[in-house]
């Protein structure tokens, strides 16, 4: 049987985008990152220093 590397490829990539998606989400759902994919403020080191 012949398969079609391209076409693999293109399953292959598809595959990835989903687990990347996935990845995601649960770390918006763990509170680890906020819904636009930046670092969660709580996990932010603070500029400031508290005197």
């Amino acid at each position: 049987m012949i398969y079609d590397p391209i076409a693999i490829s293109k399953r292959n990539l598809k595959n990835l985008v989903k687990t990347k998606e996935a990845a995601l989400g649960r770390l918006i759902d763990a509170g680890i990152l906020d819904k636009d994919g930046n670092l969660a403020e709580i996990y932010r080191s603070s500029t400031k220093r508290e005197k």
